[in-house]
């Protein structure tokens, strides 16, 4: 045995003995600047440990650590460090923390380590042009997961696999410009993706190079294995100037020539609509069911599918949560129309709100009319009298056409009645088109639930947050009452807000 094999067999042991008793570390990010590393990162030196030393840190020792931000903007001013060792990252939320390239690093959260890696809680922006990975870039894990993250606002893809299994988690992917593919890359032939209570929405892909004008799709490239479940994937785009490989949201490629079983795109109680010239959806995909597809293109032929249908979606905006989403609307045919949604929608908001849950990643506060059951035929003699279906008679009083912004953020008083006991519903939200003229956070502007009584209520329904600004704000309650044999009634108020 040669000195040099003697001293790696010599290393490797030591580490064997003295790594595997090591403790896991966490090591808080204080430095919002970049700098060349090699910060100590520990409590008695403040302000030494940026994002790149806490990498380094983990990196160094063979057990899983912990490395957490605050609520502040981390720069990267040049290539970010692989993580190669499993770690935890984690964020005060997508809406506070953030990881910015500043139009300069081409890496900003690169994984290659062949273990457990945790990414939650916040937002990676500012992917400079030019190189060929994604703002998060997967080459080997087992598994990563991403979790309530924002990948917006990178040229680049939002995330870009070439390996292992990745997770991506109640996250939003918008805003992506980059050559090729501009939202999520799945590749490798090793590599597994699920995307689940997930938004793809505003990316565009690019040209893939001047003298070579092709692009596979804007939204979601499959080249590996990919499930997508209850998430939505809408208004992405492959630019004019590029000749189109796929579809505009949606492109599944087989690349080994040889129609390769790894190559596997399943969809599953998903909307995929707003497409531009280039239709939805290239390539085959398997439906799961219960799933949208606004143009017909996507191949989506389960009994409960939905081809060819309009979801009416709102603009992408805050609705509440982590990250923004896309809101349906009373009218859309996604609400109530889904299957095998989680406990929750991308906002954490519980699923379902009505009787089934909604198709794609946001849950409507509305619900679709349940018609009342057939009453069925009746014989001589008639031994049970027949089914109550008439509902109750709702009454909603107390809104006058014109409400001041001082009195509606102090609490709008409702007297709600019925010549019955009922059980109600009220939900007091802004028309969907108009919250992002109106500057306001959210849809919901306020619900409350009333349990089974008779008379008249006076309910008081508080905003929150407060409405803002000076611009008149279009505002409905809508009350859905439902009896006690079940009958369903509803009222809708509608008021300006000035």
């Amino acid at each position: 045995m040669s000195r040099t094999t003697r001293g790696a067999a010599f290393a490797a042991a030591s580490c064997a003995l003295l790594c595997a008793n090591a403790s896991a570390a966490t090591f808080v990010v204080d430095k919002t600047a970049d700098d060349a590393g090699g910060g100590a990162c520990v409590t008695a030196t403040p302000n030494d440990c940026s994002l790149r030393s806490a990498i380094q840190k983990a990196n160094a020792d063979a057990v899983a650590d912990d490395i957490t931000l605050g609520a502040a903007t981390y720069s990267v001013a040049a290539d970010e460090a692989p993580i190669t060792n499993p770690v935890t990252l984690t964020g005060t939320g997508a809406r506070s923390t953030a990881i910015d390239g500043g139009g300069v690093a081409q890496s900003l959260i690169d994984v290659d380590v062949s273990g457990v890696v945790s990414v939650s809680d916040l937002t990676v922006r500012g992917l400079a042009p030019g190189g060929f990975v994604g703002a998060v870039h997967v080459g080997n894990a087992a598994p990563l997961t991403l979790s309530r993250v924002a990948l917006v606002d990178n040229a680049g893809p939002g995330l870009a696999t070439n390996g292992g299994t990745v997770l991506l988690l109640s996250s939003l992917v918008a805003r992506n410009t980059a050559h090729a593919a501009a939202g999520v890359v799945a590749g490798g032939s090793n590599g597994f993706l699920t995307i689940r209570d997930s938004t793809i929405t505003q990316n565009t892909a690019l040209p893939s190079a001047p003298d070579q004008p092709l692009a596979l799709s804007g939204g979601l490239v499959n080249v590996g294995a990919t499930s997508v479940s209850n998430s939505t994937i809408a208004g992405n785009r492959i630019a004019p100037e590029a000749s189109a490989l796929g579809g505009d949201n949606v492109v599944n490629i087989d690349v080994s020539g040889g129609g390769s079983t790894l190559v596997l795109l399943r969809i599953a109680n998903s909307i995929v609509a707003d497409a531009g010239v280039d239709g939805n959806c290239g390539g085959p995909i398997q439906t799961a069911g219960h799933n949208l597809d606004s143009d017909g293109t996507c191949g989506f032929t389960a009994t409960n599918d939905l081809p060819g249908v309009d979801p009416l979606l709102a603009a992408l905006a805050d609705n509440g949560g982590p990250t923004d989403t896309r809101a349906l609307p009373a009218n859309s045919p996604a609400v109530d129309a889904g299957a095998g949604c989680g406990a929750t929608d991308q906002r954490g908001v519980a699923r379902p709100a009505g009787g089934a849950c909604d198709i794609g990643a946001f849950e409507s506060p509305f619900t679709a009319a349940v018609p009342a059951p057939p009453v069925p035929p009746t014989t001589p003699p008639v031994t049970t009298p027949a089914a109550d279906t008439t509902p109750a008679s709702l009454t909603v009083t107390g809104i006058k056409k014109t409400v001041t912004r001082k009195a509606f953020n102090k609490g709008l008083k409702v007297k709600i009645g019925a010549n019955e006991p009922v059980a109600a519903e009220l939900v007091l939200l802004a028309s969907p088109r108009k919250v992002t003229i109106a500057k306001l956070l959210n849809l919901v502007l306020a619900t409350k639930s009333l349990p089974r009584a008779g008379g008249t209520r006076t309910v008081t329904l508080k905003p929150s947050p407060k409405v803002k600004g000076k611009r008149k704000v279009s505002v409905q309650l809508r009350v859905v009452a439902f009896d006690a044999a079940g009958n369903r009634s509803a009222k809708t108020v509608s008021f300006n807000v000035k």
